[in-house]
This record gives structure tokens, sequence and C-alpha cells, in this order.
């Protein structure tokens, strides 16, 4: 459900941003996509374990739901302050 989320936000996102850029509607759109990242149900990291420490990395459902946080939160705040 997360995934979805995040999908649709991010492709609202860029469609906003090309045709309408409306502030109010992408705001609905980061926080769409913020809740994406709440709702998500799937693990977020996993961990690696290489030369005798262990790293942690973001697992492949989880990246696209902080892409698209980072894709809407860019494109509202570059809307905010007229940067387009």
């Amino acid at each position: 459900m997360g995934i979805l989320f995040a999908l649709v936000a991010g492709a609202g996102s860029i469609l906003n941003f090309m045709t309408i850029n409306n502030v109010i509607i992408q705001i609905v759109l980061t926080i769409l996509s913020v809740l994406s990242m709440i709702f998500y149900g799937g693990k977020r990291t996993r961990k690696a374990y290489y030369s005798g420490y262990v790293q942690s990395y973001f697992t492949f459902g989880f990246v696209i739901c902080f892409i698209s946080f980072l894709g809407a939160g860019s494109i509202l705040l570059g809307l905010l302050l007229h940067l387009y």
C-alpha cells in the first residue's frame, strides 16, 4: 500500500511540475509521500556483513518511498521559493 502511495505521489508531482504548477496540489502530494513512508509495511533496512563490520541498507520498496518523498519535497520547495 505504501509503495502504491509513493508511485502515485511521484507521478503526480512530476505531472504537477510539468503542467499545472499549483502549490496546494504539491503540498497534498508531499503529504501523501510522507504517509507512504509511514504506512510502508515491509522491512525498511537490511544488514550486510562485510569484513567484520555491519552496514544497514534500505530495502528496494522503502527506497521507492524515500525517493518519492525527496522528489515531491524538492518540487514543493522549488514552487514555494519560485525557482521554476
